[in-house]
């Protein structure tokens, strides 16, 4: 017998997950932030040293290069939401409103001397039997302790649709123009990716995204779900309602529904046992 397990009728279905938090330093939805911190930080070496640093930077109240822009297009809202620039995401800046502070865009001009380019010319290869993708980029060598934030958005599907495409990932700070880490992407999906420079001066923004691409391969078929286990067996009304619960099995697409198999058999009894021995016993004589 088999189930399609999504609204459970009388199997009452648990999935379990378990997630694993670590303490962190930053807001990692601020990814820029992190790098210039690393940047700021990189002649720290050592530990004791280097996360004072790092803790110092997060908690400061630092001027973001450029100056406030000014939209037209919709009205400032009349709030205050910010002090200083650090508080403001990203490229961001602490500007004057129509009656408070807020985090607005900023211009950041090219004659800045201090901020490193914008990376350009990304490109990317698959790589150990396809089962990986290494991101490039062009970065700029004219600039010391240079950090990169790429960030990633994707879609699931067979064919490249833009606006399917989720919102940008927080992202990953690397020291060297290329991104080489598994398990980023997956195959079906189609990915954009985008690139900032950042220094201890800050940064000029992300890079307009690059061109869509997908991995070769194709999606492994999920694995067997994990720990199963029995609880709760009730009787009801002349019926057995039992609990399952399991673990999710590893899979490179999203799981929709579960299908459970059962069987069905009798607990042989004294006399089912006896009529069964009895049996082999005048087959045996025969022989």
């Amino acid at each position: 017998m088999a189930a399609l397990v999504k609204s459970c009728g009388f199997l009452v279905c648990f999935v379990t997950f378990v997630v694993r938090c670590s303490p962190r330093l930053y807001d990692y939805s601020d990814m820029l932030l992190v790098a210039r911190c690393q940047s700021k930080c990189a002649p720290h070496h050592h530990y004791p040293a280097k996360h004072s640093c790092l803790k110092e930077c997060e908690e400061s109240t630092w001027t973001k290069p450029g100056y406030c822009s000014k939209s037209m297009a919709d009205p400032d809202p009349c709030m205050k939401t910010c002090d200083f620039d650090s508080q403001c995401p990203g490229t961001e800046k602490c500007c004057l409103g129509a009656c408070g502070t807020i985090c607005r865009p900023s211009i950041i001009p090219e004659i800045l001397p201090d901020l490193p380019p914008i990376p350009s010319k990304i490109s990317h290869h698959e790589k150990n039997n396809h089962s990986s993708i290494v991101i490039h980029w062009q970065g700029s060598r004219e600039y010391p302790n240079i950090f990169y934030v790429i960030q990633e958005r994707h879609h699931l599907g067979v064919q490249f649709r833009e606006e399917k495409l989720g919102d940008w990932s927080p992202g990953f700070v690397v020291g060297k123009p290329r991104l080489k880490k598994k398990y980023v992407f997956v195959p079906g999906r189609w990915y954009q990716v985008r690139v900032a420079a950042v220094n201890i001066h800050g940064s000029r923004g992300f890079s307009p995204p690059s061109e869509a691409f997908t991995m070769s391969r194709q999606p492994k078929p999920p694995g067997v779900p994990l720990n199963l286990k029995f609880e709760a067996v009730n009787l009801v009304r002349g019926k057995y309602w039992v609990e399952l619960h399991w673990d999710p099995p590893v899979s490179e697409l999203p799981l929709n529904n579960y299908i459970i198999y059962w069987s069905t058999f009798l607990q042989p009894t004294d006399s089912m046992d006896h009529k069964i021995k009895k049996g082999l016993r005048g087959d045996r004589e025969k022989s």
